[in-house]
Parts: C-alpha cells; structure tokens; sequence
C-alpha cells in the first residue's frame, strides 16, 4: 500500500512542480528571467507541511532516500493568540502546538537530514537563514541576491491586522538591503503580549516542556 500511495504521491509532486512553468509568479527563476522547462524538470521541489501535514516525514523519508526536512518552530505563546483569534480554545491550542513540535524534535533527532529553525530567527536574518538551509540540503546557489515573499497580513505596533507590503496573496522580489523594511522580527512577541495573563498561564501549564525547549519561556 505504502508502494502506490508513494508513486500516486510522486506523481501529483512531479505533476505540480511542472505547473510552475504556468503560474505567473512562480514561473521567474530571477526577478527578470523565466525558468526553460528543463530547468523545472531539474529542479527541487520544496513542499509546506503544516499541522498534520508534519506526521508524514517517516512515510516523506521513506519515499525519498534524499529528501531534506526543515521544521519551522515559532514563539508558541504568538501560536495560542492566532488560535484564540480563530476561535479555538487555549488548551486547544497548547495540546496541538506541543504535540506537533515535539513531534518535529523528535524528527529532527531520528534523522540526520532533518533541521529545526526558530522563525524568529528567520525574519532577523533572513538571507543568512536562507542559505543556512541552502548549504544544508547542498543547493546551489548558497547565497541568493533576492528573495522572494508573498504578500500575508500581519499584525503591526499597533495591533492592526493588514498586508505589510504589495498586494495580498502576491509575490514579490526583495534584496538583503531593503528586506529589513519588510519583516518584523518581532511580529511573534507582538502576538504574544495580545495574550492575557490568564490565558498565558493555561497555555504554559499545558505546553511549558515544548517552550522550554526553545527559550520561549
């Protein structure tokens, strides 16, 4: 069974990589140049797993022999307060936040071509961060001129929930330079301090272990 969900599995992977050539944002290899179809056919693909998405890294490693993994952690007491917002209870979220990022240490100490990054760390040094992963899964070229981002809502200073550059949902090109003035490294404790006393108590007795773990608290 395993066997046909890992061809039906790389045929859909194989199949939306090549859909790249289509997409009008996802088809520039560079800011001014458009990938030739070979260049896809070569390339790697890289895939977001979120939430139960990340209980699949034993069925992904079995599947590819070469497959790299990057655990994304961010501040979970940020986590509980979009979960709130969302309307999911604080137990609710610190039951889920432990379970899948200890699932993630746990990966991360099973397999050697697993790497955990705090998201914090991330927007601080973006660049440095892209090409720590870069030499990590051994791609070429270590060190990007740009970086490309899409467009999300965020929540600023002033706990205003909106698009911090360009256009919702669109992707666009920015230089180690001028990506400063685009990501808020402290956009996870501008969501953590929303949290009210109460509710930061209930989430740390249910999650302090995984906090911990990271310095979050």
């Amino acid at each position: 069974m395993s066997k046909i969900l890992g061809n039906w599995a790389d045929k859909q992977f194989y199949n939306y990589k090549m859909n790249a050539i289509f997409h009008d944002e996802d088809r520039y290899k560079y800011e001014d140049t458009v990938y030739v179809e070979s260049e896809v056919q070569q390339s790697v693909l890289c895939i977001k797993s979120v939430n139960e998405d990340i209980m699949l890294t034993d069925f992904f490693s079995e599947m590819y022999s070469d497959c790299y993994f990057v655990g994304v952690v961010r501040n979970g007491y940020a986590l509980c307060d979009s979960w709130i917002r969302r309307g999911r209870s604080v137990k609710e979220a610190a039951y889920y936040y432990s379970f899948y990022v200890d699932k993630m240490i746990n990966d991360s100490q099973k397999y050697k071509n697993y790497k955990l990054l705090k998201l914090e760390d991330a927007l601080s040094n973006t660049f440095g961060t892209a090409s720590e992963i870069y030499s990590f899964a051994h791609l070429n070229p270590v060190r990007l001129d740009k970086i490309r981002l899409k467009s999300k809502k965020v929540f600023n200073h002033a706990g205003i929930h909106e698009a911090r550059f360009g256009k919702e949902e669109k992707k666009y090109w920015f230089s180690e330079k001028n990506i400063a003035h685009i990501l808020d490294p402290q956009i996870s404790q501008i969501q953590a301090d929303n949290l009210s006393l109460r509710d930061k108590l209930l989430f740390e007795k249910n999650a302090i272990t995984t906090l911990r773990y990271f310095n979050y608290a």
